[in-house]
């Protein structure tokens, strides 16, 4: 395959540098300026080599030391024998963790001065002839490049050591990022608040979701609110109001508590009387209500007679009812009530005169509080 020109080649990197992708790349009329190319240039970017932490700045070889000595498992400073890379013919060397092992890994992410700070400049070493660091190889020596996040060194044609008489291997003291990468739940830092401005969803499609509670922390809190909710409201919605937690019934379009007291009413026999809310019964007992409230449900059972007695549920020895049922062979079950009633209002359950009599009914109210 015939190579690009180096005119291309230019202009190509060039676009490239400022984020452009170089499509055609001639100086002639068939080439493309940088504001007529389509595409941006896309770096492959793998979130395993993101830095999930940030590195203090630093401007001066003191600085950086102090920011190691405060991040001992974020940064680190290192020497390092370079390897020579096989093939380059002299002019690459890099920092394999082992010498002349690629295999063994690459001591990477040197800190690039440019982003982090000149504190963290790399510095280039010749050998002591010993295997140990020699003489400072400056900026003013030689011609050469650094590759910061690979962790490699690349001579200029003719500038290599040989050709420069630099004893050998090449030494490199490093500042590195050691510390996490890749970005997750657990170092994004980022709040549920900042979660929730994303989107307030959870497609629970692989579990439950589970919150493990300890050190005697409770595992979940609902901020008590002093108003009913009443934006956006949908089924199962949940509040707390004054220490009693309710979810929003959207077949009653009413707040109802979760929990539901379940009073009982009874007699030995019943026919045209009122059941007993406890030991006795008239027209005037029964259950008071705590809060404002909604009867939810209703269950009542005859033991024997006529098993379809009707019954009625009144409030505040008014005989007008409030809800009516009849025994249906003996029983009878509903949990679509929707009955409200008032803080204070006393709740009774009436057996009607009509037909004979039935021998130890029972009725139980399922009732919840309500906004």
């Amino acid at each position: 395959m015939a190579d690009l020109t180096q005119v291309e080649k230019i202009n190509l990197l060039l676009k490239m540098a400022f984020g452009v992708q170089g499509l055609s790349n001639t100086d002639d009329a068939n080439g493309l300026r940088w504001f007529n190319e389509k595409f941006s240039w896309q770096p492959f970017v793998l979130n395993k080599e993101v830095f999930a932490a940030d590195v203090p700045l630093a401007s001066t070889v003191a600085e950086a030391d102090a920011a190691i000595a405060a991040n001992p498992t974020l940064i680190e400073k290192r020497d390092i024998v370079l390897s020579p890379v096989n093939g380059a013919n002299g002019r690459a060397w890099i920092a394999y963790k082992t010498l002349n092992d690629p295999v063994s890994g690459v001591y990477a992410d040197w800190l690039l001065p440019q982003v982090f700070g000149t504190g963290y400049a790399m510095r280039l070493f010749k050998d002591n002839g010993s295997g140990g660091i020699g003489t400072e190889i400056t900026t003013t020596e030689g011609a050469w490049i650094l590759a910061y996040k690979l962790g490699a060194i690349v001579l200029a044609a003719g500038y290599t050591a040989s050709d420069l008489g630099w004893t050998t291997n090449l030494h490199a003291r490093v500042y590195r990022y050691i510390g996490g990468k890749g970005i997750s739940g657990a170092n994004a830092h980022v709040s549920l608040d900042n979660a929730y401005d994303e989107g307030r969803s959870i497609s629970a499609d692989a579990g439950p979701v589970v919150i493990n509670a300890s050190s005697s922390y409770a595992p979940l809190q609902i901020t008590p609110i002093a108003y009913t909710p009443s934006a956006n409201l949908a089924n199962g919605q949940l509040c707390n109001r004054a220490g009693v937690l309710y979810v929003y019934d959207e077949t009653r379009a009413k707040w109802v508590s979760v929990e539901k007291p379940t009073p009982v009413f009874s007699t030995q026999k019943g026919d045209g009387n009122y059941l007993t809310a406890g030991n006795f019964s008239d027209a005037n007992s029964g259950y008071v209500a705590l809060k404002d409230g909604v009867i939810v449900g209703v269950t009542a059972s005859g033991g024997s007679g006529n098993l379809t007695k009707s019954f009625s549920v009144r409030k505040n020895s008014d005989p007008a009812d409030i809800l009516a049922f009849s025994l249906v062979g003996g029983k009878y079950y509903s949990d679509t009530v929707n009955v409200n009633f008032s803080a204070g209002d006393v709740l009774q359950v009436y057996c009607s005169a009509d037909g004979g009599q039935v021998n130890a009914p029972l009725v139980q109210l399922i009732v919840a509080w309500r906004l």
